[in-house]
């Protein structure tokens, strides 16, 4: 039987024991260019698990010296988690705007995948849940996701992740057959061949399930238009 008694979920820290705690360091970045940011423990610990792993084990030497080096995260989307660390919000991101961070508007796709990945790195639910909400709003007929973005998403997540469920569904419902666009390459029919082999099988099972009420074969959409000529002429 149970004793009756409910155990309340541990609440987050005020705002005064925030900045009442000790701060940590983390380096972001390369070795010679990176940056270091001085966070305050409660707030990073509270909100990630992976952070919360290796500043509160003391078998590990960043639970010892609060200090972890993290050369391959990019200080841009890294300055983003920390805004939303202390706001709990990102406003300035659901308008599309960058720019604070030191990106560009051009790049809005990438930059939102990049914080959905730093969030699922990290375990980081609410910020994670953030990025997916705002990924909702941004991808739409006429903010498409690059090919590069479509890329990073299905190396760095891993299957059946909601993220990459939505990159597949919003390719369906408005990809035009035009070329994917890649701000690092030209559109040619070498791009589709780069594509993931998740995301091309993600949409071919999505585009059955869109189209299943049509099943019938028509044997004039195979006929090209030289066909019908040659046609028209037999008998």
């Amino acid at each position: 039987m149970s004793s009756g008694k409910v155990t309340k979920k541990k609440s987050g820290p005020t705002v005064a024991e925030i900045f009442l705690s000790r701060t940590v360091t983390i380096k972001i970045g390369p070795a010679r260019r990176g940056k270091e940011y001085q966070v305050h423990k409660a707030a990073i610990v509270h909100h990630s698990e992976f952070f919360r792993a290796a500043f509160e084990a003391q078998n590990f030497k960043e639970g010892v010296s609060d200090k972890i080096t993290l050369n391959d995260v990019d200080p841009t989307t890294f300055e983003a988690l920390i805004d939303w660390l202390y706001r709990q919000d990102l406003p300035e991101i659901k308008q599309r705007n960058w720019t604070k961070y030191g990106g560009s508007k051009e790049d809005t796709d990438i930059y939102v995948t990049r914080l959905y990945v730093l969030a699922d790195r990290f375990i980081m639910p609410k910020l994670k849940q953030l990025a997916l909400e705002i990924a909702f709003t941004e991808f739409d007929e006429y903010v498409w996701p690059a090919l590069n973005t479509i890329k990073f998403a299905f190396e760095s997540l891993p299957e059946g992740d909601p993220f990459l469920q939505l990159l597949v569904d919003q390719h369906c419902l408005y990809y035009d057959g035009g070329g994917f666009y890649n701000r690092y390459e030209l559109e040619t029919q070498e791009c589709f061949g780069k594509l993931p082999g998740g995301f091309l099988v993600g949409v071919m099972r999505r585009y059955a399930e869109m189209v299943k009420k049509e099943r019938r074969l028509r044997f004039e959409d195979y006929l090209r238009d030289d066909d019908d000529d040659g046609l028209e002429t037999c008998g």
